[in-house]
């Protein structure tokens, strides 16, 4: 009789610590990886990303406003930005602006077919800026 009272608890405790591995085998799982997402949803679906830099004289600007199709960004400490954007037909053009200020100091454009293989690269003219240091550069 004490045998089988054992081994019911043997069958019931693995059953409990099998269940409880499982468990926190999927709970180890889901804190490393997360819930599955499409990180390159904005490459891949409804948006493109513009990639680029804003520069003065060869200088590289920070904290000027890029804005294109209602979106906006900021350049970075190395002129850098990248703006997420409604994705547009491979035919149409992203038309792009440089506001310091809300004023615009730059404008480039970028074919919506190049958008994910092109740098854009914006050069602002100096006499538009607002900062005498970088426009006496």
């Amino acid at each position: 009789m004490f045998k089988k009272i054992t081994e019911k608890k043997q069958k019931v405790l693995r059953v409990l610590f099998g269940t409880f591995s499982a468990t926190a085998m999927m709970f180890v799982f889901q804190a490393c990886y997360g819930s599955p997402q499409n990180r390159d949803r904005d490459m891949a679906g409804d948006k493109d990303t513009i990639y680029g830099v804003v520069t003065v004289n060869g200088e590289k600007l920070e904290g000027f406003t890029i804005e294109c199709k209602g979106e906006r960004t900021y350049t970075d400490s190395k002129g850098e930005f990248y703006l997420p954007v409604k994705k547009a037909q491979q035919s149409d053009t992203y038309s792009l602006l440089v506001l310091n200020n809300d004023n615009i100091v730059g404008e480039a454009s970028i074919s919506a077919k190049d958008v994910k293989s092109t740098l854009v690269e914006i050069q602002v003219d100096p006499s538009q800026l607002m900062d005498e240091s970088l426009a006496s550069e």
